[in-house]
């Protein structure tokens, strides 16, 4: 075992992943640039809602202490923004150190966080203030394949109490991740079973399998496969009788279209109908 595991909250990251991405559930336009600045604008338009967002960040080194640092900016419709600034290596090597600033309700929050990676070993830790303190940590121990075990805690500062927490172990290989993970909170503990794994020809699956103690079990399955060149598509069920698809193309330079469409069984309609086209 070698190598450096990932950060315990991306334990099942493959599986996650192919069960969420590319399914809109509205009309999207997203824009990126690279240089000079990253920018990143996005508008989404739902029935009823519209809303956009907007982030910009620079990457650089501070030429006297040669130390790797991003800073971002996020707007979302005026009602909600940051300010992120970010440095790596600051003490130690494999260190990230974090500040974020975010305004949303009238209110800033204020958070903390740090990063440290090194060989079998991944940690957190953030502390964020607005009005109440809360901590929060993670560590992983593993290498970049193979066994993974890791958990995480919340604290709550004010009242000394914990307010959630979660366990989890994982094996994965390059064509193969299974994860087995307990979150426990203060109303329900949620106990999840999720799978991935490359099939032959390009295809890939997805399983996942939640269960809250309240009631019988969720799953999801998803499948992935190429259509054609520049053609993906994914479709994926769940235990509530829905069946969604959606297929990605990559169009002209580096225009991607992703059109998805969810039914519901149950309620014998169209769910959802999302597009999303996206400029890089």
């Amino acid at each position: 075992m070698s190598g450096v595991p990932p950060l315990y909250k991306d334990f099942g990251k493959k599986s996650r992943d192919l069960l969420s991405k590319n399914f809109p559930d509205s009309f999207n336009v997203e824009v990126n640039q690279s240089e000079p600045l990253s920018v990143k604008f996005s508008t989404f338009q739902r029935p009823g809602r519209s809303s956009w967002e907007l982030e910009e960040s620079k990457e650089f080194t501070l030429p006297s202490l040669n130390l790797p640092t991003k800073v971002t900016v996020f707007t979302e419709s005026f009602e909600r923004f940051y300010f992120d600034e970010q440095f790596e290596d600051l003490v130690i090597p494999g260190t990230k150190f974090n500040f974020r600033s975010t305004y949303k309700g009238g209110a800033f929050e204020n958070k903390f966080s740090t990063e440290y990676k090194r060989n079998l070993v991944a940690f957190t830790s953030a502390v964020a203030s607005s009005g109440k303190t809360n901590v929060n940590a993670s560590l992983a121990l593993g290498g970049n394949s193979g066994f993974q075990v890791g958990g995480e805690g919340d604290l709550a500062v004010d009242t000394k109490a914990a307010t959630a927490s979660s366990v989890g172990a994982a094996f994965v290989d390059r064509n193969f991740e299974v994860l087995l993970s307990s979150k426990f909170g203060a109303k329900s503990n949620v106990y999840t079973a999720s799978f991935w794994t490359a099939l032959p020809q390009g295809a890939n699956f997805a399983s996942e399998l939640n269960y809250d103690g309240t009631g019988r079990p969720s799953a999801r399955v998803a499948l992935e496969h190429a259509l054609a060149r520049n053609i993906t598509g994914k479709v994926r069920w769940d235990s509530k009788n829905r069946l969604a698809f959606s297929v990605v193309t990559k169009l002209a330079g580096n225009v991607e279209l992703t059109v998805a469409e969810e039914l519901d069984f149950e309620a014998a309609n169209v769910a959802k109908v999302g597009v999303s086209v996206t400029f890089k």
